[in-house]
């Protein structure tokens, strides 16, 4: 973490990776601190790195003002149906490109992840690899129809339970 917070500091840093990097609590919320003076970023992974209450918190007040962040990966990150939408609402003022989510305990939110898709017009590519995802709740026909409109170019949502959504 302190290495990838000097660069950051240093302003040449444009791809942050602190994949894997079992940080703790502690570091992530000084990590997340420091990325609110930080607009350059353009890539962001943080993925299985364990995002407990504080830490999101933190995150999703931090996301926001990352004004060039395309790609994020925030794969096995602890994200769950209770702290979804929160995620989703900092995500959705992005100029994402890419979103990866893959392996987070989302399977209540199918309907939200549909609507963030939807929301971000520069979205093309979308992975939700293993969230558990289930089509037990009623998507609207509108927002079926919004999601063929979209621009999404790749989006995995393989290993989930989606199997009576029409259009998967």
């Amino acid at each position: 973490v302190e290495p990838s917070l000097k660069e950051i500091f240093s302003g040449t840093l444009s791809n942050v990776s602190l994949s894997r990097s079992l940080a703790s609590s502690k570091q992530l919320e000084c990590f997340f601190t420091t990325l609110l003076c930080c607009t350059g970023i353009k890539k962001l992974d943080i993925s299985f790195n364990r995002l407990s209450k504080e830490v999101l918190n933190t995150f999703c007040s931090a996301v926001p003002t990352l004004t060039s962040l395309s790609d994020i990966n925030v794969s096995g990150c602890s994200i769950n149906n209770t702290n979804f939408l929160k995620v989703s609402e900092c995500l959705s003022q992005l100029p994402l490109i890419t979103l990866k989510l893959d392996y987070n305990s989302i399977s209540n939110c199918f309907t939200a992840l549909v609507e963030l898709i939807v929301s971000m017009p520069t979205l093309s590519v979308v992975s939700g690899v293993s969230c558990t995802l289930t089509t037990k709740t009623h998507i609207s026909p509108e927002l079926t129809e919004k999601l063929s409109e979209c621009n999404i170019s790749s989006l995995d949502l393989s290993q989930n339970h989606i199997h009576h959504f029409p259009m998967f």
